[in-house]
């Protein structure tokens, strides 16, 4: 199923039968955008740790070089209703989450 397309590629929705969950698959156009996205995504997966964010909003799954797609497990909610909750609760955002946040608005 096909979530969207962009400039540099596009993203669809897939069952893993491995992992027994969904997925988000993003294709890319061209090796550049995918080895950069690769490279920020592994930078952001690694300063996670904050369990409950990585695992309600974000996590890479896996990636494949060869054919430029990279997996992402489907977060519980959006990024836009965990910060809505966050808020709500008068809870504070981290400084990893901030950096995540300004990334994923940035693009």
């Amino acid at each position: 199923m096909k979530l969207g397309r962009g400039g540099f590629g596009e993203v669809s929705k897939i069952y893993d039968f491995d992992s027994k969950c969904w997925l988000a698959v993003k294709s890319f156009h061209n090796w550049q955008a995918y080895f950069e996205e690769k490279r920020m995504s592994e930078v952001i997966c690694d300063k996670l740790s904050d369990y409950e964010f990585k695992n309600i909003v974000f996590g890479m799954a896996k990636y494949e070089d060869e054919n430029k797609k990279i997996y992402y497990q489907l977060g519980r909610m959006s990024l836009h209703d965990y910060i809505e909750l966050k808020l709500s609760n008068k809870s504070k955002i981290s400084e990893t989450e901030i950096f995540y946040i300004i990334r994923t608005l940035a693009r």
